[in-house]
């Protein structure tokens, strides 16, 4: 992403009157696709560059919270949790492209801390990998696009960069934490119905082997 680009997408985030979905812990998302009203091109020929890069084409980019510009306020925070996943068996994939960034306000996926950078973006397995942050203890507010697929299993793990030897432990470790989630979402939907709890299992997951890193668009 260029200055320029950045530039324009904050112009339009802050000059624009949208309305956001408030969140808990003091956070905000506002949904968006190409019919949104005055929605800059930029934002798509970003997702554009990053559907190039990471060969995304062919997949499906309609997930049950769609694409989003997120924001944590001052004070806030994103709470431990997971997406929801495909009921057939494909993982929620979302890359996060940075937009403004407070000094104070790690990110963490699946317990690593994320090198975060403005104008960079970077993947989060985010229907099997707890995902959070701490508080925003600055002034200013965390702004990010999120672009969201669906994708199988073997291309989440391309996507990983796993070397191949790799590939057949990973894809059982996805399918066990896969399992585990609809297990878990089972049991929290007939324990507290049909709406949103924090996902914070009592036992830690396997570490995967793999690099988190953010790539520039």
């Amino acid at each position: 992403m260029s200055i320029n680009e950045q530039k324009t997408i904050l112009k339009f985030i802050y000059d624009d009157k949208f309305l956001c979905s408030t969140l808990s812990a003091n956070r905000a998302d506002f949904e968006f696709d190409l019919t949104t009203k005055n929605i800059p091109i930029e934002i798509f020929k970003i997702k554009q560059r990053i559907l190039e890069r990471e060969n995304l084409k062919e997949y499906d980019s309609h997930t049950y919270l769609g694409d989003l510009i997120t924001f944590i306020l001052p004070g806030g925070r994103i709470p431990r949790h997971t997406d929801k996943n495909g009921i057939d068996g494909r993982i929620h994939v979302r890359f996060n492209v940075f937009l403004q960034l407070p000094n104070i306000c790690q990110t963490f996926y699946d317990g690593i801390l994320v090198d975060t950078i403005e104008r960079h973006y970077v993947m989060c397995r985010s229907g099997i990998d707890i995902h959070w942050t701490d508080i925003n203890r600055s002034n200013m507010t965390r702004i990010a696009l999120s672009f969201g697929f669906m994708l199988p299993i073997d291309k989440v793990s391309e996507l990983y960069k796993i070397p191949s030897e790799h590939n057949t432990g990973f894809r059982n470790m996805i399918q066990i934490r896969y399992i585990y989630y609809l297990i878990l979402s089972t049991y929290k939907y007939f324990r507290f119905g049909n709406r949103s709890t924090t996902y914070d299992p009592k036992i830690p997951f396997v570490e995967i082997c793999g690099e988190e890193a953010t790539l520039k668009v």
